[in-house]
């Protein structure tokens, strides 16, 4: 059982290893809400070169230009302009060249379809912004999870959640989906489904602790039981929300998969997290207290 347990961990271990690895060699796919900058979305009737309206946007004046493909012949331009330029003409200048390489109005659909810019101090308070949030949201649980079970059920529940955080982050850099404001809300949803699932099954594991005598049952026993009970409930409960937000990913745009995406990865990290993890970092601890109260 211990070799099982080990797994476990070695294997939450080599993601977020991945993923460290990933965030150092090619980072995180900020969008503009946390790295500042000008996105232009663009239509075409026809499929255009990539290249092409890289070099374009760069001789109009765009700097650290980044194409991606979001639909059929649709696109996300972010670039980078110097505080000297006015972004309002390197637009203008963009759009007029663009018409003139792919024509201002091309079976229905305009060259241009939408336009955003975010400062380099807005998308610095936005990033002290989520980190804090997230930062709140976690400590808010540890206290929760402390005041209705102990501080052991608390510790147990935040290692829980640094780990599906960790998951999520790892997984959105090694695939490189662009995370954007939403991404806020995708991990506040994270950490509240992590939370939930984690009550559930330390609720039979309180219940479980008091119902088997320690001196014959062993925690782990109690732990391995617990879980059992509680899977099937945990598991549809997932289940049901990952269905629903599957759909989104698969039939959604492009900024809605990548909302969904986050959630998606989180709530099956999450369900790992409160069914290997979290109750073996219980039993730890708890093994951990009646030695040194035994010593």
């Amino acid at each position: 059982m211990k070799n099982k347990k080990l797994l476990w961990f070695i294997i939450s271990g080599v993601i977020i290893l991945a993923g460290i690895i990933s965030m150092c060699v090619q980072g995180l796919n900020l969008g503009i809400d946390f790295k500042g900058g000008n996105l232009l979305a663009v239509s075409f009737g026809t499929a255009a070169d990539s290249a092409k309206v890289e070099a374009i946007v760069a001789q109009a004046g765009g700097k650290d230009v980044k194409l991606q493909k979001s639909g059929d012949n649709s696109y996300d331009i972010r670039f980078m302009t110097d505080e000297s330029q006015d972004v309002g003409q390197v637009r203008e200048e963009i759009q007029k060249q663009l018409e003139a390489a792919y024509g201002k109005d091309v079976c229905g659909t305009a060259v241009e379809a939408s336009f955003d810019t975010v400062s380099a101090a807005a998308s610095r308070e936005l990033v002290i912004a989520a980190f804090w949030t997230v930062a709140l949201a976690v400590v808010c649980m540890l206290v929760y999870i402390s005041l209705r079970f102990e501080w052991t059920f608390g510790v147990a529940t935040v290692v829980g959640l640094v780990h599906d955080i960790l998951i999520t982050l790892s997984v959105m850099s090694i695939i490189q989906v662009q995370l954007n404001s939403t991404f806020i809300a995708a991990m506040l949803t994270i950490v509240g489904y992590t939370v939930n699932n984690t009550i559930v099954i330390f609720d039979r594991v309180r219940e479980n602790n008091k119902k088997y005598d320690t001196k014959t049952y062993s925690r782990q026993f109690v732990v391995a039981t617990s879980v059992k009970e509680s899977v099937t409930r945990t598991l549809f409960s997932s289940l049901t929300t990952l269905f629903t937000i599957g759909a989104l990913c698969i039939f959604g745009v492009t900024s809605v998969r990548d909302f969904a995406l986050p959630i998606i990865v989180g709530i099956l990290s999450s369900m790992y997290s409160c069914i290997f993890i979290n109750p073996n970092v219980w039993e730890f601890i708890a093994e951990k207290r009646k030695a040194k109260k035994t010593a």
